[in-house]
């Protein structure tokens, strides 16, 4: 009687480039050795420095929320949400020259602006409050929304 053959099936080894090399079948890790455990370090540095430089840009004001919004017989997107307290810049594209969407409007903020067709023109301010506030053409025929979400403390 001929003896049993076994057959030898390779896992493979997925690599994401990390110094890990992950085990397809068990799922089970091992560490690559000192050079992945630094490049890691390094990589994990990079990022801790790029938190910090997000951080020191939102302490100093420099950080925008900047929202992108077409004017074409309405306003897309015509609900817009940002954090109360944090600058805004809308940057508002017009597509079309039909009379009614040639000014923007924000009363509650006190902002009313020209839109020239075919061009882009930012808005930027920083909200003091929170709610719901409508903003529209000069006509008020064409309308939007800004949510603008109260400030957390914490």
């Amino acid at each position: 009687m001929p003896a049993p053959t076994s057959e030898v099936t390779a896992t493979p080894e997925v690599h994401c480039g990390c110094g890990v090399t992950e085990a397809g079948s068990d799922g089970g890790r091992k560490a690559v050795g000192v050079e992945g455990k630094e490049r890691n370090l390094k990589r994990l540095r990079r990022i801790e420095g790029q938190v910090r430089g997000l951080q020191k840009m939102v302490d100093d004001d420099r950080y925008v929320q900047e929202i992108k919004i077409t004017v074409k017989g309405g306003y897309s997107p015509d609900v817009i949400a940002v954090k109360q307290g944090v600058p805004v810049k809308l940057d508002f594209y017009r597509d079309e020259s039909a009379a009614c969407t040639e000014q923007v409007v924000f009363g509650d903020f006190g902002i009313a602006r020209d839109l020239p067709a075919f061009r882009t023109t930012s808005i930027e301010f920083t909200p003091d409050k929170a709610g719901e506030f409508t903003f529209a053409c000069g006509m008020n025929m064409v309308r939007g929304k800004l949510v603008v979400e109260a400030q957390t403390t914490g």
